[in-house]
């Protein structure tokens, strides 16, 4: 059995910030890999005041008291890094992330815009990039999204001597999800009602999909002349109950949302995401396909794979390539892919 790397790069300490699924996850992990938790951040609820081992179902108490989010000082801990696991939206995000690069910590964040964020904002990424290099620490986004969106894609793309398109598809269950994720994906509504809901003013905001698309597209040495978006009505014709909503979705209405990104590039090479966020019937199973269209041609698709554990596992992976990442924002897509760091070694109760 391999043992855990004993690098300079390891951890000093971690600082937990959001405890939903993906933050515990992120905890067990850590545990297990015997890199020491500095602290563990929640919004102010009922999870603050708890052992962190009560708050991530250990079954054992592990002496650390999760704290509230906004009365945290960063300077109170012995800690190099950060994981942030709370929203999507960097603008939502600014002020943590202000806070802890501001006192000279590095940053590992989840949230999907964090991944690259110059698609949401250029002006919220300079001031990321400034912070960090000012303080002399990384900030960097990953997660679900830096293996499964980026990685395999743009390894694939790499075995091409010449290229002409890439398809990427996914198709994920919105059951597991809450109702804000019901409603983003306009859950419930008639076709007719979608339309409309997408027919006038567009949100500002581009979807994630985008966001991880274009940054693949970007790494690559092609010249990018367009890039648009599109939303679809995700439409089945048989009943399907959401949880989230507390009611079932008759056939014939939306029962999600497919994001279409097509990126069109010098030479005739496009590339097309068609990305589904929809309640999936029964026995289906979430999947992601990559298929490009070069010499030689490539073709992957996955299915059967834990969504939970499969962001929070790259994101723990990348903390020793963050802390020996240059000052600045530093994208996944400037780092080698993730990699495996050994069997924890750690005795588990």
């Amino acid at each position: 059995m391999a043992e855990v790397e004993t690098s300079k790069h390891n951890p000093k300490g971690v600082v937990v910030v959001g405890l939903g699924a993906i933050g515990q996850q992120v905890v067990r992990l850590l545990l297990e890999r015997g890199w020491p938790v500095a602290a563990a951040l929640n919004r102010s609820g009922p999870k603050v005041g708890q052992d962190l081992g009560a708050v991530c179902g250990l079954g054992r108490e592990v002496g650390i008291i999760v704290a509230d989010e906004k009365d945290f000082d960063p300077g109170s801990v012995e800690a190099d890094i950060a994981v942030i696991a709370s929203t999507d939206r960097i603008r939502l995000n600014m002020p943590v992330y202000r806070r802890f690069l501001g006192a000279g910590m590095n940053v590992l964040c989840v949230g999907c815009e964090s991944s690259w964020p110059w698609a949401a904002s250029r002006e919220l990424a300079a001031e990321i990039d400034v912070l960090a290099r000012r303080s002399g620490v990384t900030f960097t986004g990953s997660g679900f999204q830096d293996v499964h969106r980026h990685w395999i894609g743009r390894a694939l793309i790499g075995t091409c001597t010449s290229l002409r398109g890439f398809l990427h598809e996914s198709h994920t269950d919105i059951a597991p999800h809450g109702v804000e994720t019901a409603r983003l994906v306009r859950a419930g509504m008639s076709v007719a009602e979608f339309d409309d809901s997408v027919s006038g003013v567009r949100s500002a905001e581009v979807s994630i999909y985008r966001v991880f698309f274009e940054q693949l597209a970007r790494s690559l040495p092609i010249e990018i002349e367009s890039v648009e978006e599109q939303v679809e009505p995700c439409v089945k014709d048989v009943d399907l109950h959401c949880p989230a909503l507390r009611t079932t979705i008759p056939a014939g209405f939306v029962s999600g949302t497919r994001y279409k990104t097509i990126i069109r590039a010098k030479g005739g090479i496009v590339g097309i995401a068609n990305n589904e966020l929809r309640l999936f019937e029964a026995g289906e199973e979430p999947k992601i396909r990559w298929e490009v269209d070069g010499a030689p041609p490539a073709r992957v698709e996955i299915t059967g794979f834990d969504s939970y554990q499969g962001t929070a596992a790259p994101l723990v992976n990348r903390i020793p390539d963050v802390l020996s990442a240059a000052p600045g924002l530093v994208t996944i897509d400037r780092m080698a892919p993730p990699r495996f760091h050994g069997n924890p070694t750690v005795p588990q109760s």
